[in-house]
């Protein structure tokens, strides 16, 4: 098993250099490969970004490769989440990713100055002045299957 990073599977997918796809190529055939979270997203980013490949193949390009048996993923599942919310939400793939995973960790939102994440499910202004009222910098995490007793909260300035 080896992993590699979103030069290698740009190299494969988009097959535009004579000299590095063809090593891209013969490394996918024989290798179980480890692809990282980080990857994953600079691999959407260049491919909107640097090569402007349309956010719906971007999303394919995703797909297919979360569905590959000898790719291995840190959390598939977290990933195909993130997936679906990209293809129809118009933030980028990372900002999703982020998400998910801070969902995963028990994070009740994902603060950002990210115009296009915000007004997104999970997203909200860094200023607590503009949350949701059930929202607090002072939750806890649930423990042992019973919820948090909640605390008074304060607004900080």
């Amino acid at each position: 098993m080896i992993a590699v990073d979103a030069s290698v599977i740009v190299r494969l997918l988009i097959d535009d250099d004579d000299v590095q796809s063809p090593i891209a190529r013969a490394l996918d055939e024989g290798a179980s490969l480890v692809i990282s979270d980080a990857v994953l997203c600079e691999f959407a980013w260049v491919l909107l970004r640097g090569c402007r490949v349309p956010k719906a193949a971007v999303a394919d390009a995703l797909a297919g490769l979360l569905a590959t048996e000898q790719v291995t993923i840190l959390d598939r599942d977290v990933a195909l989440t993130a997936l679906s919310a990209f293809r129809d939400g118009r933030a980028d793939f990372a900002d999703y990713l982020i998400r998910e995973r801070a969902r995963a960790q028990g994070a009740a939102a994902v603060a950002t100055f990210d115009g296009d994440a915000l007004g997104e499910p999970g997203f909200v202004h860094p200023d607590p002045a503009h949350w949701p009222e059930d929202l607090s910098l002072h939750e806890r995490p649930t423990r042992y299957g019973r919820p948090a007793r909640r605390r008074a909260t304060r607004t900080l300035r």
